[in-house]
Order: structure tokens, then C-alpha cells, then sequence
């Protein structure tokens, strides 16, 4: 996720971290990062992108929100085919809460920012050219 984020010159480039690992590690690879203090978090940032990685959900923000649930196959690839789709559609992920169920499966809420039709679209999308992976995909909005 990181080396598509913030292109570094090709796959791999970005060191891999198991969720056994210590995100402030990345510090060393990011330069422009910052740690998030007492948390095991980091914000890494390069050329006006960022992303924030850590155990924890962020706290949530005042007003309604608009999220994208996934009950997928947890199988490599699976949530590049989502987070792809949403980049074509031009829609924003503003965060991401991953969990896996250790039953094969695992759950994405990602907190989107786009107009309703291209979220529609990108769930269409999905479900036609992904169908098998993904058990369950709806948008879901909190009054908040």
C-alpha cells in the first residue's frame, strides 16, 4: 500500500512489515515521517500525500460519514482490487480499518469521500469483476 501510495520507484521498495512489527520502524525508510508519540503509530508523508499507520482507529469526527464495508476472501490482492477501483473512480479513502476473522475471511471499513454515483459505480464494478472475493460490499452512512 505504502510503494503504490507514494510511487516509490517500483514494488517492493517499501520495507515489509508483518502486523507483529513496530510501525515507527518505518521511520527509517520514510524520512519525511512523523511518529504519533506514546502510540505504535506513524504518519508518513511525501509530496503532499500521507498515510497513517497504526493499531488503533483513528477518533471519529464530528458529522455524518460515509463508509464502504467489505466482508472479502482474505487472499493477496483482494483489497488492492477495492482500493484500485476506488482511485478510478476518483473516489477518496480517507481511512482505512482493517480486521481479519481468522476464519479465511476479513472485514474493510474504509470512510469515503465521493459523489453517490461514483460510489455506486465502483461497487458495481467490483461485484461484476470481483465478485467471487467479496462476500459482502455496501455503502453505509452514520447520522454521528
Amino acid at each position: 500500500m505504502l510503494g503504490q501510495r507514494f510511487s516509490m520507484g517500483g514494488r517492493g521498495a517499501a520495507s515489509r512489515f508483518s502486523f507483529g512489527g513496530r510501525y515507527r520502524a518505518l521511520g527509517a525508510t520514510f524520512k519525511g515521517s512523523v511518529s504519533l508519540g506514546d502510540f505504535d503509530a506513524i504518519r508518513v508523508r511525501r509530496a503532499g500525500k500521507s498515510i497513517t499507520l497504526g493499531y488503533e482507529a483513528p477518533p471519529p469526527s464530528a458529522g455524518p460519514k460515509r463508509y464502504l464495508y467489505s466482508r472479502h476472501q482474505d487472499k493477496p490482492g483482494t483489497l488492492a482490487i477495492l482500493l484500485n477501483t476506488m482511485a478510478s473512480e476518483l473516489i477518496n479513502v480517507d481511512t482505512a480499518y482493517l480486521e481479519p476473522l481468522h476464519d479465511g475471511t476479513a472485514c474493510a471499513y474504509l470512510t469515503v469521500s465521493a459523489e453517490s454515483d461514483a460510489l455506486s459505480s465502483a461497487i458495481d464494478f467490483v461485484r461484476g469483476t470481483a465478485g467471487d472475493r467479496f462476500l459482502e460490499l455496501a455503502l453505509l452512512e452514520d447520522e454521528a
